[in-house]
């Protein structure tokens, strides 16, 4: 907020350069006018970045605010196989089996740039899929897989 208020001060000041420029034209005094406009770019140089910063922080403080998309519980079926308890607020729990020692969540993310982020446009998201890995390159080629969709039919895609 403070480098708002600063920005401020500076365009004000700018606008007293301004002012003091053109009176200064009027009179003929061609000199102290480039002066006084001289100091008056650069006074409106600084607000306009220092404007320009505080949109960049608050679309900054916008993109960092984590969200909470999912929450996973598994449950040991066998050696290397679990069930994933898939949930999503809104949505049903989905119980789901997975091969391996490992797991991955596919998702795609939609962020906008900092204008459309102060206009209040937040991160969307939306998960693709879930799969099971394996730590090891050659299990990973040879044992089978499991790979569920997440993502929901839609008519158009944009």
């Amino acid at each position: 907020m403070n480098l708002l208020i600063a920005s401020a001060v500076c365009a004000l000041i700018a606008l007293l350069f301004l002012r003091a420029m053109l009176r200064q034209l009027r009179r003929g005094r061609v000199l102290r006018a480039s002066g006084s406009a001289a100091f008056c770019a650069a006074t409106a140089a600084l607000g306009t970045a220092g404007v320009m910063m505080f949109i960049s922080y608050l679309g900054y403080q916008r993109l960092t605010a984590e969200q909470l998309v999912a929450v996973i519980e598994f449950s040991k079926s066998v050696p290397e196989e679990y069930t994933a308890r898939l949930m999503i607020d809104g949505e049903l729990d989905r119980l789901l089996p997975l091969r391996g020692d490992e797991w991955q969540l596919d998702a795609r993310m939609l962020t906008w740039k900092p204008p459309a982020t102060i206009l209040g446009l937040e991160p969307v998201y939306q998960l693709e899929r879930l799969s099971g890995r394996y730590t090891s390159v050659d299990r990973e080629r040879s044992e089978p897989r499991t790979v569920h969709s997440l993502a929901e039919e839609r008519p158009l895609d944009l």
